[in-house]
């Protein structure tokens, strides 16, 4: 079908086509679809791991696209505004199911690639689709940002576009996107093909069943961290980044180009009055009018005749016009919590809430701690619609006293505020052992020697490390020795001393804490012995 005059779909720029398609010029919508629906179809598979879903993610944006043709404000923005639909489209879908992981079913249709030998085109082939299929355990939103970069070439103020945030945002998303693919993807190369290299790794994976489950990437990635010879190996390993570049195209299905002409051009046809202007509309759409006229006169003639005859007798009734399509705008982003209660209990110093959002919109949520002991690892998250993530929260007990502590954390966004409450118990701190005054309780004679049983009471929260009781005199001796537990008392005898000694006795106790109390000094005399 010819186009307007002067557009050229090789060689027309994005807001020529769209002027075209204003116009009603349907070769023209169809070249939007040539110029993109291949890329986009790629990219929503890359986004939802599923063919069907892909397909009716493509044939909704381009239905959107013919709705809202006249919200495209910069025409010249095309490209970024399709991803950007089409990353809606893809979420929307993946909400309310789960992730799938990269099946072998659903392979790869492969471009030819003649470079290096077949053995190393295998072994870079096999790395690669491992971190495909790792890249599928990532967050909805994370992968779709990941493959408008990485292999749609979006860049800057395009991806910011197509993601929904502003370049400055998209730039350090993607910084932060590739310290986790790198540390986490790269992780799971070496967990792979490293494990004959190291006996500790393959330990750490002797029950694994190949899921790449967050767990598994954050032990492995702990590991390769710590571990020289895994660290080795993961620095001689081709980048996961790289990797993921070079994934191929999965290539459309040959029927979905009809599909989209089919249910979506008729939408941006009526948007448009139903035709282009005179003197350039397509040869089509002159036919289309030529034959709407015929037929509507026939229908005036015909309608004529049958109230003539007295068929079809009653009020004339005005026809109803065909309602154009249209689609409710997304509803706002919304917050739903899994718990509104972290109790971190008497010891506990970390925890988390998982936080998902449940609206159709992104979301930005700022997370407000209400105390200062209460503390967050991300105070912003960005959630796209369907996607969750856990608020990780820390608390510094040091400067809390004994019993219990609440605190509240408010999750702040545009659309509301929602919260939960930290609790805990905090324990009184330990305390050292409970001496009481040593007592005397009996005296022993040896000759003109003699020798003083002492006893003490210990209270104490752990057991005892030691017991020990001394003693001194002005005048006399001094000197320790241990006691031994009897009875639920501490005894030790001391001495011998020689004629009435003057006394001062003590007690010192030590837990296993290391905790100490040295108690009271009882001061006596050692009568002679008779």
């Amino acid at each position: 079908m010819a186009m307007t005059a002067g557009v050229d779909p090789a060689t027309s720029s994005d807001a020529e086509l769209v002027a075209a398609v204003r116009a009603g010029d349907r070769a023209a919508f169809a070249a939007v679809y040539d110029r993109y629906g291949g890329r986009l179809y790629d990219f929503a598979y890359a986004t939802t791991r599923h063919r069907e879903d892909a397909a009716d993610a493509v044939a909704d944006t381009f239905v959107r696209f013919a709705e809202r043709l006249g919200q495209l404000r910069e025409p010249d923005r095309l490209r970024p505004w399709l991803y950007a639909i089409t990353r809606h489209e893809c979420l929307r879908r993946l909400k309310g199911r789960s992730r799938m992981l990269f099946d072998g079913e659903e392979r790869l249709a492969e471009m030819a690639d003649d470079s290096g030998t077949p053995e190393s085109s295998a072994e870079r082939d096999a790395l690669r689709d491992l971190v495909w299929a790792a890249a599928a355990g990532l967050a909805d939103r994370d992968r779709a940002m990941l493959d408008l970069h990485l292999r749609q070439g979006l860049d800057g103020a395009e991806l910011g576009e197509a993601m929904g945030m502003s370049a400055a945002h998209a730039y350090v998303q993607l910084n932060r996107l590739r310290n986790q693919v790198e540390r986490s993807l790269g992780a799971l190369l070496v967990a792979r093909t490293g494990r004959e290299e190291c006996p500790e790794l393959d330990a750490l994976l002797v029950d694994w069943d190949g899921t790449l489950t967050p767990i598994i990437r954050k032990r492995v990635a702990r590991h390769v961290e710590n571990c020289e010879t895994c660290s080795a190996r993961k620095r001689r390993m081709v980048s996961p980044w790289a990797l993921l570049a070079t994934v191929p195209i999965v290539l459309a299905p040959a029927g979905l180009r009809d599909r989209v002409l089919e249910e979506a051009w008729p939408i941006a046809a009526a948007a448009s009055g139903g035709g282009a202007a005179a003197g350039s509309a397509p040869t089509g759409v002159k036919v289309l009018a030529v034959v709407s006229v015929i037929a509507t006169v026939v229908a005036v003639v015909l309608l004529g005749i049958a109230g003539a005859s007295g068929f079809g007798a009653g009020p004339a009734s005005t026809p109803t016009p065909t309602a154009t399509p249209t689609v409710s705008p997304p509803s706002p982003g919304e917050l739903a919590l899994a718990s509104e209660v972290l109790d971190l209990g008497v010891d506990g110093v970390v925890g988390s809430v998982e936080i998902r959002n449940v609206g159709e919109s992104p979301l930005t949520v700022e997370v407000r701690p209400a105390v200062s002991w209460v503390t967050v690892e991300q105070p912003t998250l960005d959630l796209d619609p369907g996607e969750s993530a856990q608020v990780v929260v820390h608390a510094e007990r040091s400067g809390l006293s004994p019993g219990p502590a609440v605190a509240t954390v408010d999750l702040v966004a545009a659309t509301g505020t929602w919260s939960f409450s930290v609790q805990l118990t905090q324990p009184a701190p330990p305390q050292p052992p409970q001496v009481a005054a040593p007592t005397v309780v009996r005296i022993d004679c040896i000759g003109m020697l003699r020798t003083a049983t002492v006893r003490v009471t210990v209270n104490a929260e752990v057991p005892l490390s030691s017991v020990v009781v001394s003693w001194s005199s002005d005048s006399g001796p001094s000197g320790s020795a241990d006691m031994s537990p009897s009875g639920g008392v501490w005894e030790a005898t001391i001495g011998p001393f020689s004629g009435p000694v003057p006394l001062n006795v003590w007690v010192r106790a030590v837990d296993q804490r290391g905790l100490a109390t040295t108690g009271p000094t009882t001061s006596t005399v050692l009568e002679p012995c008779s």
